[in-house]
């Protein structure tokens, strides 16, 4: 395993260029969770359904969450439409595909993301589902985008994503299932029933070549004014540390860094270029 670890972020600045690239809802029902949900596609400025070379695909937890802050559950987005079209546009990173995965709702997002109960959650939720997370993606949403979009069909041109819960699911994803080659983590839950994510990185190697993680110093506080986070960035070391598999990790410390959208997009260019870039 290669670590590039960085503690102070350098931000990309950049200037958005018009493109016309294109967000298609399409719906998805789950036999699995028993309910149905949108997938929030994203598709690069002249896509081409036809293209020989298919297209990478990286597939984000929280789909609601990623292009509109009108429909995000926070009140908050990723800006991830406004990042590919600069950073596609500017030749950083191959022209690719992106799937935000919608939750349905609140509860919905701990019992699909949970593979262990967080006795933190409220309203608690005894015996969620998260363990049947990684089988939901192989049986129910690669299958449904890989029909309709001209998208890799190997674990080689597949990423994974997410961010808190959906970061905590991602990394479960990553140990159990050989779905994915590129995992995109920022502010995971790790925490949850006592660390039980780094006990599975003890018995289980990471599947993949690249993986980047991203915490903040500040996640769970409102203002730099207050002492730093430190058990967060603690618990993301810890698992650094844990981790073993042939793949380059890219692990960031964002000084002052929150546990929201604003943070984990000031930090998506980085994220992108690392696990995408030319």
């Amino acid at each position: 395993m290669i670590i590039r670890s960085m503690w102070l972020l350098c931000v990309l600045i950049f200037s958005i260029q018009f493109t016309h690239a294109e967000i298609r809802n399409i719906s998805l029902k789950s036999e699995i969770f028993n309910n149905e949900r949108m997938l929030r596609v994203y598709l690069p400025d002249g896509y081409d359904e036809n293209r020989d070379a298919p297209y990478p695909v990286l597939y984000m937890n929280d789909g609601q969450n990623l292009y509109s802050a009108s429909d995000s559950m926070t009140g908050k987005e990723w800006n991830m439409d406004e990042t590919l079209d600069a950073l596609i546009g500017h030749g950083d990173i191959p022209p690719m595909i992106v799937v935000g995965i919608d939750t349905p709702s609140y509860a919905d997002r701990g019992n699909e993301y949970l593979p262990w109960p967080d006795k933190y959650l409220n309203p608690p939720i005894p015996e969620p589902m998260g363990k049947s997370y990684p089988d939901f993606l192989e049986k129910e949403v690669i299958p449904h985008v890989e029909q309709q979009f001209n998208v890799g069909k190997t674990p080689d041109d597949r990423a994974l994503g997410g961010s808190s819960y959906g970061g905590l699911i991602t990394m479960y994803t990553a140990v159990n299932k050989e779905l994915f080659s590129s995992y995109l983590i920022e502010s995971p839950s790790f925490y949850v029933k006592n660390r039980a994510i780094i006990r599975e990185l003890r018995r289980k190697d990471v599947f993949g070549d690249k993986l980047y993680i991203g915490i903040g110093t500040h996640e769970g506080l409102a203002s730099c004014e207050f002492e730093g986070n430190n058990e967060a960035v603690d618990d993301m070391r810890r698992a650094v540390e844990t981790m073993d598999g042939d793949f380059e990790l890219f692990d960031v410390v964002e000084e002052c860094g929150f546990h929201s959208e604003t943070a984990w997009s000031r930090r998506l260019p980085t994220a992108l270029i690392s696990l995408f870039g030319n």
